[in-house]
């Protein structure tokens, strides 16, 4: 959770330096972002894949075979890494293509450029984090964010404002300053992977002599179903940008500091689920039941009172929250007033997405990702964004149609993902009474 706030801070740190350099800047380099954050979470759900097979190989007492499954991942890394960059440098020429108005463009397309480069090396940090998770060790990963926030932050000041000496790149500065601290975060991951005695014991090198198509497939197979949950969950969320672009330009100050507010809230989620997708998979390779079962309640418990804290600090806090959020922004009143209306919502969608994601994680952690990819898919596409297109075009309530339709996508996704679950359990459990030794008679 942790390690993925730091992460948010660093998103939230561009949004500042962006809005204080220009307003126009910030609208360009939100959308530029937002599909940047899209493709990399697409991506990196392939690669997640790594954790519930790695961690289920750590239950079954086979470290070695860690190192096999990391190995093969590389190969799906290197292709996800080219297409990726294809897509985030060239995002605003499409985008222009497509007859969607961006702000500032020929800046904004400079900016695509650096963060293209930057998409590359941060998958390389994502699979560390992935692997780590699975070893247990996460902190590491949150070592090398803490360090890289203040990093961004100096190389944004130095880079974009021009500051002792160097060149003023404004916008493109921005994206510069990215790139190094996406070098700064491979760079460590890889390091600390060489000098970690646990890391060490998965014995990596080894894992790419034994190279087998077979595993590429299986990963890739799991990690696609994964990353369709991730792109169907946070997909809706990012396209929202371009939603309120198009339907509500006035209110899109707005929705981007309501919608980083969200995002560094769901960090805690995202930390939440990847905890328990681990635990419930290292009980479900050494099949030890019992502790599965343990592993699945805290989880739920957790989830709960998450949720509870999510909707308490939207709701009750709203007005104070977007004060703060508007800060000294041009026109910080008329952003304040729009932020106050989207964020209860923003805090229903919170909410669901606490219990949502959990339940996935449970779910995931079984190795069972098909089905639920399916129903978050369905949730937050067929129901949340047809109620976004209704909320905007029929009933033209602007930007906050577009985060009723968020919200009104989470809650039915984690409804469907709650009720599959149970019936899979209720099934399991139904077998289990079926195999279970009759009781011997007196």
């Amino acid at each position: 959770m942790a390690a993925g706030g730091l992460n948010v801070a660093i998103s939230l740190t561009d949004t500042a330096m962006m809005a204080a350099l220009d307003p126009r800047a910030l609208a360009g380099g939100a959308v530029v972002s937002d599909l940047y954050s899209l493709t990399f979470y697409a991506a990196t759900g392939v690669l997640a894949a790594v954790t519930p097979l790695a961690a289920a190989a750590i239950g079954a007492g086979d470290a070695k075979r860690v190192g096999v499954i990391v190995a093969h991942a590389v190969a799906l890394l290197g292709a996800l890494a080219l297409a990726g960059y294809w897509l985030v440098a060239n995002s605003v020429d499409l985008l222009l293509g497509y007859g969607i108005s961006i702000p500032r463009s020929a800046d904004a397309a400079r900016y695509a450029g650096y963060m293209g480069l930057a998409f590359c090396f941060m998958l390389i940090f994502a699979l560390g984090r992935s692997t780590l998770a699975a070893l247990g060790r996460g902190r590491p990963p949150m070592f090398i964010l803490a360090f890289a926030v203040p990093l961004n932050a100096v190389g944004n000041y130095v880079l974009m404002y021009g500051a002792f000496g160097a060149p003023e790149m404004g916008l493109a500065g921005a994206g510069a300053s990215s790139l190094v601290v996406a070098v700064f975060a491979a760079t460590a991951t890889i390091g600390y992977a060489v000098v970690s005695p646990v890391a060490r014991s998965c014995d990596f090198a080894s894992g790419f002599a034994r190279f087998d198509p077979r595993l590429v497939v299986q990963i890739a197979k799991i990690g696609l179903m994964i990353a369709a949950a991730s792109v169907a969950e946070t997909g809706v969320f990012l396209s929202s940008t371009l939603v309120v672009a198009i339907v509500a330009p006035e209110a899109l100050p707005a929705h981007a500091l309501v919608f980083r507010a969200l995002g560094l809230s769901y960090s805690t989620i995202v930390g939440l689920g990847q905890a328990v997708t681990v635990r419930v998979a290292y009980a479900w390779g050494a099949g030890a039941r019992h502790r599965e079962e343990l592993a699945r309640r805290t989880g739920e418990v957790m989830a709960l009172l998450l949720a509870a804290t999510f909707l308490a600090a939207f709701w009750m806090l709203g007005p104070v929250l977007a004060v703060a959020l508007a800060g000294e922004a041009p026109d910080a009143s008329t952003v304040a007033a729009q932020a106050m209306v989207l964020l209860p919502y923003s805090g229903l969608a919170l909410a669901a997405l606490t219990l949502g994601a959990t339940s996935t994680a449970i779910m995931r952690g079984r190795a069972e990702v098909t089905m639920p990819a399916a129903l978050t898919l369905a949730g937050y596409w067929l129901v949340g964004f047809t109620t976004i297109l209704v909320a905007t075009q029929v009933a033209d309530r602007g930007a906050e149609g577009v985060w009723i339709g968020l919200a009104a996508g989470s809650i039915a996704a984690a409804a469907a993902s709650w009720a599959y679950r149970n019936r899979l359990e209720r099934a399991s459990r139904a077998v289990e009474r079926k195999l279970a030794p009759a009781p011997l008679e007196a």
